[in-house]
């Protein structure tokens, strides 16, 4: 529901983007729903401010957790 309030801020949260997350070595699983949504959510930030930076994102810039979510999504998709 943060998401949907705000997308600059905020990712969906989906449990198969954390297992990634883990794989890549980012961070320990967390034990708690709450730990993985806030590595998910840092980790979509993270990737989202980037891409703003390198101005990758076609759409939206503005969209810092939306746009690094997708980029993660894109990744394990390609997987």
């Amino acid at each position: 529901m943060l998401d949907s309030r705000d997308c600059d801020n905020f990712a969906i949260y989906h449990s198969s983007l954390v297992e990634e997350l883990v794989e890549l070595g980012v961070d320990d699983m967390p034990k708690t729903k709450g730990e993985q949504y806030k590595l998910l959510n840092d980790s979509a930030l993270y990737i989202g401010e980037l891409l703003q930076a390198d101005k990758l994102a076609a759409t939206n810039l503005d969209q810092k957790a939306l746009n690094g979510q997708d980029f993660l999504w894109v990744i394990h998709m390609a997987n």
